[in-house]
């Protein structure tokens, strides 16, 4: 029987991606850090059980938007929850990212 989520943080800053696998560590989540790379995401959702993807909207190779279509064409019933975070505000990039399948969008910074 699982109990610990498996978080996947697609944070490379030392301090947003730091801290925030520290909180979630602290709450008894398992927790993945990785490049702030669409690419490198799924690769890493493929090798690990991943429960929650905490990534940025803007990521090279794949953006938020491509993660979330990828995500969708994948066989399975154990798809990821997709939290998405931006420093920008802009109110139909957090529509259309809602609309692709994004649990949750917040602006930067938060209180960890």
């Amino acid at each position: 029987m699982k109990t610990k989520l498996n978080v996947l943080i697609a944070d490379d800053s030392g301090e947003f991606g730091q801290d925030c696998a520290r909180v979630l560590k602290n709450y008894g989540m398992d927790v993945i850090l990785c490049e702030k790379d669409g690419s490198r995401v799924l690769s890493e959702v493929d090798k690990h059980k991943i429960d929650i993807i905490l990534a940025d909207v803007f990521m090279k190779n794949l953006d938020a938007l491509g993660l979330l279509a990828a995500l969708k064409e994948k066989d399975g019933a154990n798809k990821p929850l997709v939290v998405v975070m931006s420093n920008f505000d802009n109110q139909r990039l957090e529509r259309e990212t809602l609309q692709a399948g994004a649990e949750y969008y917040f602006l930067k910074p938060i209180d960890l």
